[in-house]
């Protein structure tokens, strides 16, 4: 499996008496894929789980579903596809931009929408764990069924 995980510190949007979030990327391509084309991707972790041809019988306690030749990205409910997903539900949230205020006012939903789902996209995901993250994606190529995600956490430290 190829994952590439680079940690960059920078005062990335914070102020006086804050510590700097770490923020990682993450680029998920076919090889990374196991039976099916897509990954499991836990955010608090930075793994990259190959989903297997028949998700029966399968538990994860990742974050996001990703299919980037569809493409797709996808939070997670207790039973999803046959799989079961361990923590609370996995939530996601277009942003304005990188640095938009998330929280509950947030319009949280299972899903992106397929046509949303490029280069550029930026959104929130309420982790399996109840952090809260800031995503943008930085690549998409479906023909290369490849997605590159710059991401850190949007909790206060």
């Amino acid at each position: 499996m190829r994952v590439v995980l680079l940690l960059a510190l920078g005062l990335l949007g914070c102020t006086e008496g804050q510590v700097p979030q770490a923020e990682k990327t993450i680029s998920i391509t076919s090889a990374d894929f196991g039976g099916y084309p897509a990954v499991f991707l836990s955010l608090r972790t930075g793994e990259v789980t190959p989903v297997p041809r028949s998700l029966e019988g399968f538990v994860t306690h990742a974050d996001l579903w990703i299919e980037p030749g569809d493409p797709e990205v996808c939070g997670l409910t207790s039973s999803f596809e046959g799989a079961t997903h361990t923590g609370d539900d996995t939530v996601v949230a277009e942003l304005e931009n990188y640095d938009a205020p998330v929280g509950p006012s947030s319009a949280w939903q299972k899903r992106l929408h397929r046509a949303t789902v490029k280069t550029g996209l930026c959104f929130a995901v309420r982790a399996s764990d109840g952090r809260h993250y800031r995503v943008q994606i930085v690549h998409s190529d479906k023909q290369d069924s490849t997605l590159t995600l710059r991401y850190r956490s949007a909790d206060l430290p």
